[in-house]
């Protein structure tokens, strides 16, 4: 895992296949025209009135999640998955709500780890908002008479993705309200 550094997918591979110290590391990431990644993970905990299971689906049941993941009262998203571990998924969204004329911004990743309802890891691209790879991950637990989800995004400058997460879990809440 290339944690310290802009995730590109051949840092990735060659950290995980080899076993030497990070200033090596470092050089080797250097070497191929990489930067630093200095940026502070984004971290979001938000609770719910709704079980934990509900929660999970809300990701990764489309006709759940394309009520309120990348959707706002002007688009149109759409997502298809495969939430085994190492599937992908793809949510396009059209920011006119047509899909035959308006511009599609795809939002798509890899699935590392699916516990329902516990965790979802998972790696983000939107290069239409921003350039690189994260990572998400959720850790949902039962509390009282509902769930609490803790968010984490990494790998990116998510001062650029905190505003629209934010927005995006107060639409979840209300989702969650209607199930």
């Amino acid at each position: 895992m290339c944690r310290n550094f802009a995730p590109q997918s051949i840092c990735s591979i060659w950290i995980s296949e080899k076993n030497s110290g990070s200033f090596w590391m470092a050089r080797y990431c250097f070497i191929i025209g990489m930067e630093p990644n200095h940026y502070p993970p984004l971290n979001i905990k938000c609770h719910f009135a709704a079980s934990a299971e509900k929660v999970f689906a809300a990701w990764t049941v489309p006709a759940i999640a394309n009520l309120w993941l990348f959707k706002s009262r002007f688009n149109k998203v759409e997502l298809i998955n495969d939430t085994t571990e190492g599937g992908m998924f793809s949510v396009k969204q059209w920011e006119d709500g047509i899909q035959s004329e308006g511009k599609m911004i795809d939002h798509f990743g890899k699935y590392i780890q699916v516990h329902n309802p516990s965790k979802l890891v998972f790696t983000l691209e939107v290069p239409d908002h921003f350039q690189g790879i994260s990572k998400v991950t959720l850790h949902i637990s039962t509390r009282n008479n509902g769930a609490v989800m803790n968010f984490m995004q990494e790998g990116i400058d998510t001062s650029i993705t905190k505003k629209p997460w934010k927005q995006m879990f107060k639409n979840l809440q209300r989702i969650l309200n209607t199930l």
